[in-house]
């Protein structure tokens, strides 16, 4: 699952060796920790990420309702910094793209 929120992009899957954790990983430095900052984060230590962690599903699924509980705006895009925002609209198009124009 891929997660945005106006502090991170993070990948989210299972982990391969623990039913009980999930596999946290992020591209910048600093998004995995906003959202669990108790994790530990590994740096450089896998495939195309730079990020990662295991973090307990039931913590994942905590911050993750904590987030949605704690929205404060109305347009997504908008309340990200804005160094993010010329990617998010770039993730935006390609999805405008796919939604075709028969809706």
């Amino acid at each position: 699952m891929w997660l945005f929120s106006k502090d991170n992009f993070l990948s989210i899957v299972k982990d391969r060796d623990n039913p009980n954790r999930l596999l946290v990983r992020g591209r910048l430095q600093g998004d995995i920790e906003a959202m669990f900052p108790e994790a530990e984060v590994i740096e450089g230590a896998g495939s195309d990420y730079k990020f990662r962690a295991f973090v307990d599903r039931t913590t994942v699924l905590k911050a993750v309702a904590n987030t949605v509980s704690n929205l404060d705006y109305t347009n997504f895009k908008n309340a990200n910094a804005k160094n993010r925002q010329g990617h998010l609209m770039g993730v935006w198009q390609v999805m405008r793209d796919e939604q075709g124009d028969a809706w």
